[in-house]
């Protein structure tokens, strides 16, 4: 399948070649100028100069934009492809009791949280910007209800997983052309973590660190 992002290369490649054009162009009609018409300044070199760096800058502009500040909805279908991956939770175990999570709280400008859990043979590590820990009656809390999780579906994982499991949120931009102006396609826009454990008891709490 073709690859829309080579859409965004082309463009960026484009901007470059005018970029290289109109400085050429400059130079030369300000030598022009110079030699030929024996003036520093006219009022049509300086407005053809103008007309040209202002379509450079439209153009940087606009593809500045698509690469570095497209920020779409989570609801567009149309640039959004939307994924959960349910895993369940290993259980670890301390010289004081057995848990799911570790959850390390860091001192920097505002205080979060880092979780660590294992699941599948594999270590997460997340921070609370990107995970919620859910040890409620209810898996979805206040925090995982601003995406699109089911209630009823992770109802289904309470009862087979016995409320301790990983469901992973993804949300990757898709194979448009739209998106590959940015060269987008195929990456995250959002990956969300939201861990569920029987009960607190079931989250270790370390050390605080403070970090700068």
């Amino acid at each position: 399948m073709f690859n829309w992002n080579w859409l965004g290369i082309l463009v960026w490649l484009v901007l470059l070649i005018y970029l290289i054009f109109i400085s050429y162009h400059i130079r030369k009609r300000h030598l022009k100028m110079i030699v030929i018409q024996q003036k520093h300044f006219t009022w049509r070199t300086f407005s053809l100069d103008l007309l040209e760096v202002l379509i450079l800058l439209i153009g940087l502009f606009v593809q500045i934009q698509n690469s570095f500040f497209d920020n779409p909805s989570l609801t567009s279908k149309s640039q959004i492809e939307q994924s959960i991956k349910y895993k369940p939770l290993v259980l670890s175990s301390s010289a004081e009791r057995s848990y799911y999570v570790t959850s390390n709280s860091v001192q920097k400008k505002k205080l979060y949280q880092r979780y660590s859990f294992f699941t599948e043979g594999k270590r997460y590590n997340v921070t609370s910007d990107w995970a919620t820990i859910s040890d409620g009656t209810v898996a979805l809390n206040a925090v995982a209800q601003k995406l699109p999780y089911s209630k009823q579906v992770l109802a289904k994982y309470d009862v087979k997983y016995q409320k301790a499991y990983v469901a992973i949120y993804e949300a990757k931009y898709k194979n448009t052309w739209q998106n590959g102006l940015g060269l987008h396609v195929g990456r995250n826009a959002l990956k969300y973590y939201l861990i569920r454990v029987p009960d607190a008891t079931f989250v270790r709490e370390v050390k605080n660190e403070k970090r700068s």
